[in-house]
């Protein structure tokens, strides 16, 4: 699990009170957050607004600070003036988005399924663990990659061979050297999934997204309200465009190729809305939907799939390129992936919610959960429905 000192002990703040399940994911060490500028773009040089640099497991992560250095972002207000605000907002301290966060798999910020792995190394200053870990949380950056690497070719030479890795973050597969791709290989034979997964390579395989905790800081409760009250027998419209709120990334070429097919009148004959939604009224939005277009994030995917999932809605993206989409459908997804946004129409729209939508109560309770992640990214089960 999380690595823990021995003897450590939580001291609450005095302003306010803690449960058992606040203090799991409470301060621990000093934040070493910096202050960079939001990017519109998809600039890999700029750390993505979900890679956070703890040293410890997630659950022994500090939660952002309410004071000091924090990275600022622009959002639109309602009358579409841009507006400075901090990113990431400050973590709610209430029992019930803790439970939230433990649920559902949060792949990015802070949350119950990355402590699940025996090894948490999403930077290079993990810690070595003190046996060999059969799973492990990965850092998709090249200097945790070979911090993973070489700390079990190290300590573990002649480790385990049902050894199985979740790589997350925006960095793509395709940046590492084949060398270094068939060193995880070997030393994950248990499973190696990597989140950015540009190219196609044997013995790699697509991480599913999940979700991004720092999204649901200020939405979490009207999400879990959404979730409660979607149903597949609720949904009057049929397909909705909305990106681009959180992260413009207009750099993207799916997000181009939709903003240029969204206002034609093949779209609107599908019955397809482009939309612009307020975070708070964005899932309840959703719910009403049949399907979600949903075009790339940062790093390949974009956790619009899964949250789309959470109220019952099928998501569709495109290829654009990339080996990524093509994993999910193998490991249960319901989800339509296209070559073009053209291929939506009344008619298809049709047979694939004939085709996926008996499945997305069953799906959402056995696997978008981090128990159901979990499972599926460690070997315990191949599919999951």
């Amino acid at each position: 699990m999380g690595q823990r000192s021995a003897g450590e002990t939580h001291r609450p703040s005095p302003r306010t009170s803690r449960t058992p399940e606040v203090s799991k994911f409470e301060a621990r060490g000093k934040s070493i957050l910096e202050s960079i500028p939001f990017s519109d773009t998809p600039d890999r040089t700029l750390p993505d607004p979900s890679e956070e640099p703890w040293p410890g497991g997630p659950l022994s992560r500090p939660s952002w600070p309410a004071v000091g250095p924090s990275r600022r972002r622009c959002t639109i207000s309602g009358d579409g003036v841009a507006v400075p605000e901090k990113w990431p907002p400050l973590q709610p301290q209430d029992p019930e988005f803790f439970a939230f966060i433990k649920r559902y798999p949060m792949c990015r910020g802070v949350g119950g399924l990355p402590d699940m792995f025996d090894w948490y190394a999403r930077t290079p200053k993990a810690k070595v663990p003190t046996k060999d870990p059969r799973t492990v949380w990965g850092g998709a950056n090249h200097e945790a990659v070979e911090h993973i690497i070489e700390t079990l070719e190290e300590n573990f030479p002649h480790g385990r061979q049902d050894r199985s890795a979740y790589f997350t973050g925006d960095m793509f597969l395709s940046m590492l050297d084949e060398e270094t791709i068939e060193r995880l290989k070997k030393l994950f034979k248990g499973g190696l999934f990597f989140q950015a997964k540009d190219i196609p390579w044997e013995g790699v395989t697509t991480a599913p997204v999940g979700l991004n905790e720092y999204y649901f800081r200020k939405t979490w409760d009207v999400a879990e309200k959404a979730i409660a009250a979607a149903s597949v027998d609720a949904k009057p419209y049929a397909a909705l465009g909305a990106w681009g709120y959180m992260r413009k990334l207009g750099g993207i070429k799916s997000r181009q190729l939709l903003q240029g097919w969204v206002e034609t009148e093949a779209a609107k004959a599908a019955g397809v809305q482009h939309r612009m939604i307020e975070p708070r009224e964005y899932f309840s939005e959703l719910a009403k939907y049949k399907f979600l277009l949903a075009p790339g994030g940062g790093g390949i995917l974009s956790p619009k799939t899964d949250e789309a999932l959470l109220v019952l809605t099928v998501p569709i993206v495109i290829r654009d390129g990339y080996a990524a989409y093509d994993d999910w459908p193998k490991l249960g997804w319901p989800i339509v992936i296209l070559d073009a946004w053209e291929e939506v129409t009344a008619e298809n729209l049709d047979t694939w919610w004939a085709k996926f939508s008996p499945r997305l109560l069953r799906f959402r309770e056995n696997c978008l959960t981090s128990e159901g992640f979990f499972k599926l990214v460690t070997g315990t089960s191949h599919y999951c429905e």
